[in-house]
């Protein structure tokens, strides 16, 4: 059977060995049947092909993702490991699927303001205006420019993130992303899930790298986070930086081929 298409949404392929396919399906749809229209409705399973015919003596098939969730969670479950077409899962996957992680709206315009207004007020991590208002702090996060994306754990908004080009013209194929987390929601893996989603949609439009510009130093969470994500710091602008508390600090540039 080939792969849907026209879903209008971005996929990705993954090999499966059959017992495998239907663990993940488990819960999603009734007897583990990808096909069943509620694993379609779900979002999660678009089809499965036969790129290896019913006689492979691993019993693999192709599996077509719609999620870029359910990717990441893949992702990482093969430690890091690709999920380009060719990939063979040898373990079981189980996946909180608890975080969705979709494009937002102005009807998110509040929850938004209520993540990143306490980060701008603070002035600790960000090179914008602490003063900066509701209005144009929300016109900076969700503009034209960018696609932006809020987390949600169990309905509660509790971080966002966008993408956009790093630069225009010969700079474009290089993408910039912010990412926000509530500060009720830190340390519960909310900022690693929105990078990783943040690099499945950079890879599914076309970016080659991503270029995380003005990383202040002293954030130490966030450049041990880079780092364990395969970003390696390219520049170091000395004393770039008005910490509040720590005064004069550097500033780095952090970089990854995707």
């Amino acid at each position: 059977m080939p792969f849907a298409s026209g879903l209008g949404l971005e996929s990705l392929a993954i090999v499966l060995d059959d017992e495998i396919r239907h663990r993940i399906v488990a819960g999603i749809a009734p007897d583990g049947d990808v096909n069943h229209p509620h694993a379609v409705r779900k979002g999660v399973i678009v089809a499965v092909g036969d790129r290896f015919g019913d006689d492979d003596p691993q019993g693999r098939h192709d599996i077509k993702i719609k999620n870029d969730n359910f990717a990441v969670a893949i992702q990482r479950h093969l430690g890091g490991r690709s999920l380009a077409e060719g990939v063979h899962a040898e373990r079981a996957i189980s996946y909180d699927d608890r975080m969705l992680i979709r494009p937002a709206t102005n009807a998110d315009e509040k929850a938004v303001w209520s993540i990143i207004g306490p980060t701008i007020r603070a002035g600790e991590t960000y090179t914008l205006p602490p003063d900066m208002s509701m209005a144009d702090a929300l016109a900076y996060w969700m503009g034209s420019d960018r696609e932006t994306f809020v987390v949600e754990d169990e309905g509660r908004i509790v971080g966002t993130y966008y993408i956009r080009a790093n630069q225009a013209g010969g700079g474009d194929h290089v993408c910039n992303c912010g990412y926000m987390t509530h500060s009720a929601a830190i340390g519960r893996g909310v900022a690693r899930t929105m990078c990783e989603h943040s690099m499945a949609r950079a890879r599914s439009r076309g970016f080659q790298a991503m270029q995380f510009n003005f990383v202040v130093s002293t954030n130490d969470r966030a450049v041990r986070l880079w780092q364990s994500l395969g970003f390696k710091i390219v520049g170091r602008l000395p004393h770039a930086f008005r910490h509040p508390t720590h005064g004069l600090v550097d500033a780095l540039v952090m970089f990854q081929p995707l």
